[in-house]
């Protein structure tokens, strides 16, 4: 090859180099741009500092988004909040309004509530509405019931039905019954309409010898639980303190029962629908 056809091969070399190097940037240029546009940023905004800068922004972009999404689940986070606590205040105010006006009239709330023998012994209803609903709900769960077979399962269905519901702390000394509807309709229930409303349950289902006994804890607290005999053995359950036992004997049932961390001292009465029994102090 000639020294002047070696001289043109290198200066096409060369160009052909430049416009390549002109082209490139071009083509970066473009790129960027597009990205830029799906980011929602100018060209003009970021100037030369190329891909790198593009990066930064749209890692800034995320950041800023994902900053305005907690702003505003915080907002909505706190006007729920207050809310809630202008809810709560004024339960906490109706609370109060209700305890003064029980508390003007305990004596006469009292003396409607107290109940005679017999009246007690009605307490234990296997014929409420509510009492026969409640059991409807829970044979749902057998194909058809028999008493000798699925009586200890509707028995453990009734036990978890009735511990389920909320204990009611009333912060008044005045006593007071429930019935099984109002217990159903508020979702909650003292210790002793609990355990009327569980021995209603097992007497409806066939367990004629189902009561509620009183005994006295530590401390000389009154506290119920239902007890009841099945296939050769006796039962305890206290729906209040979610417990439930087996013995051979009633008798047995209480040398190990403890209520809330206090032990019975002594059984005082027991009661269903059909007998009340009062138990001489030993």
């Amino acid at each position: 090859m000639a020294l002047e056809s070696i001289h043109a091969f290198l200066k096409r070399k060369r160009e052909d180099g430049e416009t390549r190097k002109r082209k490139e940037p071009r083509q970066a240029n473009a790129e960027e741009a597009g990205l830029l546009k799906s980011l929602g940023v100018k060209p003009a905004d970021v100037g030369g500092a190329g891909v790198g800068s593009v990066n930064a922004q749209a890692r800034g972009a995320q950041a800023r988004g994902v900053h305005d999404v907690c702003e505003a689940e915080l907002g909505k986070e706190k006007q729920r909040l207050a809310e809630i606590e202008s809810e709560l205040g004024q339960a906490r105010t109706r609370e109060a309004v209700y305890k003064k006006l029980i508390e003007r009239y305990a004596d006469v709330i009292e003396a409607g509530e107290e109940k005679t023998i017999p009246e007690l012994r009605s307490l234990v209803n296997a014929d409420d509405e509510a009492v026969r609903e409640a059991k409807a709900r829970i044979l749902d769960d057998f194909p058809k019931y028999d008493y000798d077979r699925y009586f200890a399962k509707f028995a453990d269905k009734a036990f978890e039905f009735i511990a389920s519901l909320r204990p009611v702390h009333a912060g008044v000394s005045v006593s007071y019954w429930l019935s099984p509807q109002e217990v159903i309709e508020l979702g909650a229930a003292d210790a002793f309409d609990k355990a009327v409303f569980l021995c209603s349950l097992l007497r409806a289902a066939g367990n004629a010898s189902a009561r509620v006994r009183v005994v006295e804890l530590e401390g000389g607290i009154q506290h119920p639980v239902v007890v009841f005999e099945f296939h050769g053995k006796a039962f305890l359950f206290d729906a209040a303190s979610k417990t439930r036992q087996s013995a051979a004997s009633v008798d047995a049932l209480f040398e190990k029962l403890c209520c809330g961390g206090k032990r019975p001292t002594r059984s005082l009465y027991e009661f269903n629908d059909q007998n009340y029994e009062e138990f001489e102090e030993s």
